[in-house]
């Protein structure tokens, strides 16, 4: 049997460095990730408000025919069944900025 030549410990091996202690992983590992970190850019949410809706139309309404007569935009109407009353237009707010909703009948 030839005579064994000692054996190294492993980490003193031909070609194996060191081990590096714990604390530089950690912070190599730190600052890999604050440099990683500082290459995320986030504009700023930007909020836009629409401009508030131009006026309600308006006009100059004339003396009512008769007591049953109700004005609607432009001319005098009577409610085509009893119980309902006009609700004239208005602006409202909608997805994109304001539109304008019609009048319409409707029950008391």
């Amino acid at each position: 049997m030839p005579p064994s030549s000692p054996r190294r410990p492993r980490s003193l091996a031909p070609g194996a460095g060191a081990p590096r202690p714990s604390w530089t992983r950690a912070l190599a590992t730190g600052a890999l990730a604050l440099w990683l970190a500082g290459c995320v850019v986030e504009s700023p949410a930007v909020v836009a408000q629409p401009p508030p809706p131009p006026p309600a139309p308006t006009e100059t309404v004339p003396v009512a025919p008769g007591p049953a007569y109700v004005w609607v935009p432009g001319r005098y109407l009577v409610p085509a069944q009893p119980g309902y009353v006009w609700v004239p237009g208005r602006w409202a707010p909608g997805p994109a900025g304001w539109v304008w909703v019609e009048g319409h009948w409707q029950v008391r």
